[in-house]
């Protein structure tokens, strides 16, 4: 079956910020779409890898050459 909102959810997706307040509305849609789709997304935003699910997040934090931080500077929370 075909998500008919992918495609706008893959676009927002590619340039998702999760610290920009005006993508949180739609937050909760877009994540639902990345762990169906890729759950491991890089936005282009600003190089920030969006890791949804459990198993994936677990292989990410165990891999810390593949999934680097370096060279990016974190957001305050």
């Amino acid at each position: 079956m075909t998500d008919p909102h992918a495609n706008g959810h893959q676009e927002l997706l590619d340039r998702f910020d999760l610290f920009d307040a005006d993508q949180e509305v739609r937050k909760a849609e877009v994540m639902a779409h990345a762990r169906r789709s890729c759950p491991v997304a890089r936005t282009s935003v600003d190089g920030q890898w969006l890791v949804t699910r459990y198993a994936d997040a677990r292989r990410v934090l165990l891999d810390p050459e593949g999934f680097s931080s370096g060279g990016v500077t974190p957001k305050p929370s």
